[in-house]
This record gives structure tokens, C-alpha cells and sequence, in this order.
């Protein structure tokens, strides 16, 4: 979703004879800042596209810290926001 928001502005279509044309017009069409603030609960993810969390220390002794900021190690994956509430075990999965 962040790479196709980024992308979005440059694939605008252009002119009368467009399908995009047709639509109905509202005045935050292409307010894709404001899409990216909406759909998103944080743009921590986008760290992982920083090269400095990528490079493995040199360290052979395992004893050098991870670059990965400690929201995106693998044990914090599935955790919980904690501004929502966690959804139902009962519910189970999306179908």
C-alpha cells in the first residue's frame, strides 16, 4: 500500500475520454499524504527500506545489537496496538 501510494501521482489519468473522468469529483481527490495518514496506524515498516537496518553487523560474536529498530524484530510482529482493541479469538479468521 505505501509503494502504491507513493507511485499513485505519477499514474493519474489524464483528460475527458477517461474512465477516472466519469467518476464523481470531491475536493480531497488526490490527498494520497492524507490516505497514507489514514490507512495506516504507524509507517514504521518503512525503516526496513532504510539501508542502515539492513547491513548485518560484523560482529562474528552475535553480541553486537541489531540495526532493526526493536518494534520490527520478529517477536513484535504479531503484537497488538495498543489503542485497539485486539480482535475476538472467537471470530476466527477472514474468509
Amino acid at each position: 500500500m505505501h509503494l502504491a501510494l507513493g507511485d499513485a501521482p505519477d499514474h493519474l489519468e489524464s483528460g475527458e475520454d477517461s474512465p477516472h473522468a466519469a467518476l464523481p469529483r470531491h475536493r480531497d481527490d488526490y490527498a494520497f499524504d492524507a490516505c497514507s495518514d489514514l490507512f495506516f496506524q504507524d509507517h514504521d515498516v518503512l525503516w526496513l527500506y532504510d539501508s542502515k537496518y539492513s547491513e548485518v553487523p560484523d560482529a562474528a560474536d552475535g553480541k553486537e545489537p541489531s540495526p532493526v529498530p526493536p518494534v520490527l524484530q520478529p517477536d513484535n510482529w504479531f503484537e497488538d496496538f495498543l489503542n485497539v482493541p485486539p480482535r475476538s479469538p472467537e471470530r476466527g479468521h477472514i474468509r
